[in-house]
């Protein structure tokens, strides 16, 4: 069954990230982008900050149990420094932030990005962007501080990327599916896959043929959710080996960075399995039963206002014929 309700009570109550941390993550935000824009050293080529990746998305989602804090990743646009290589702007960064009574201590630089620690809170990572002109228009490019050179970036273009996919399906049910897929990755922990991997993976299934004809399959969550996985279990099904997967914006990136064979194997083997339980929770036709199949996935939280606990131990103790009758709703233990 597909329990629109349950699904939409489960994302409120469990997924979805609450608006208390939301504001939160906002006003850190503009403390950190005012704290950028009047230094000494960046006050004159800074141009502006935008969120990026799950940040921009509204993908991100409510820490889980297994995994306490959520990352946001804010994108800083500067012009370019004159004699700065491409390290330079990180190391800048870092010890911008490190030199203050706030910031100190709570701060360590990556490879792309300067990483804020609020513990017990979130990470917000900090990417410096260095916007280049062009005879026409500009290009943009983040900053490797290991290889010490320029990367093109696409953050704004994967953004609306992502808001054209989402725009075929109704209610946001695109952002929503992912956010569940990455609720099930982190509950879970059996696989792995960053963030901007598991989203482009996903919102590609979404066809041009979708847009015209197969609205259908995201005219509700539950339906979203299953047509999205049955489309990337058939997808994975069709690859022996690790397929490279680039930014649909911009061919030249590639998101395996993270990934490696070992890893893509074990994420086929898991979608298919997550992929048989999905299809299993959404085609059985009783309530209570569709619930425990949909809790298999998902965990005792979901559809939590509905009490099945009583049934489901009733179900347990039983075998046979008796477990059959029980699971009919006779049970009077």
């Amino acid at each position: 069954m597909k329990l629109i309700k349950y699904f939409n009570e489960f994302m409120s109550t469990e997924v979805c990230l609450n608006q208390s941390r939301i504001n939160a993550l906002e006003q850190r935000v503009s403390t950190i982008t005012g704290v950028i824009k009047q230094s000494v050293s960046f006050k004159t080529a800074y141009i502006n900050a935008i969120p990026q990746g799950s940040y921009a998305q509204k993908t991100i989602i409510k820490p889980t149990k297994k995994k306490a804090v959520f990352d946001a990743d804010v994108v800083v646009y500067l012009k370019p420094i004159k004699g700065w290589e491409p390290r330079d702007y990180i190391q800048a960064l870092y010890e911008l932030f490190q030199a203050s009574n706030q910031y100190s201590g709570k701060v360590s630089r990556q490879t792309r990005c300067l990483k804020l620690n609020y513990a017990g809170e979130f990470h917000i990572d900090i990417v410096p962007c260095v916007r280049k002109p062009l005879i026409i228009g500009h290009q943009n490019y983040v900053c490797n501080r290991q290889t010490n050179e320029f990367e093109s970036c696409s953050s704004e273009e994967f953004s609306d990327w992502v808001a054209g996919k989402n725009s075929v399906t109704k209610n946001n049910n695109l952002i929503k599916s992912i956010r569940l897929a990455k609720y099930l990755r982190d509950h879970k922990q059996t696989f792995s896959a960053k963030s901007i991997l598991l989203t482009t993976l996903l919102a590609t299934r979404i066809s041009l043929w979708d847009e015209v004809f197969g609205r259908d399959k995201y005219k509700d969550l539950p339906t979203s959710f299953k047509s999205l996985f049955n489309k990337l279990n058939q997808w994975l099904e069709q690859r022996d080996s690790m397929p490279i997967v680039t930014n649909p914006v911009d061919e030249e990136e590639s998101f395996n960075r993270h990934w490696n064979e070992q890893k893509f194997q074990n994420f086929k083997f898991q979608i298919k399995t997550y992929n048989d339980w999905i299809n299993d929770a959404y085609s059985e036709g009783d309530m209570e039963r569709s619930i425990e199949k949909w809790r298999k996935i998902f965990g005792e939280n979901f559809a939590k206002s509905y009490p099945i606990n009583r049934l489901t131990s009733c179900v347990k103790r039983s075998s046979g014929k008796g477990a059959r009758q029980k699971r009919e709703g006779s049970c009077r233990c």
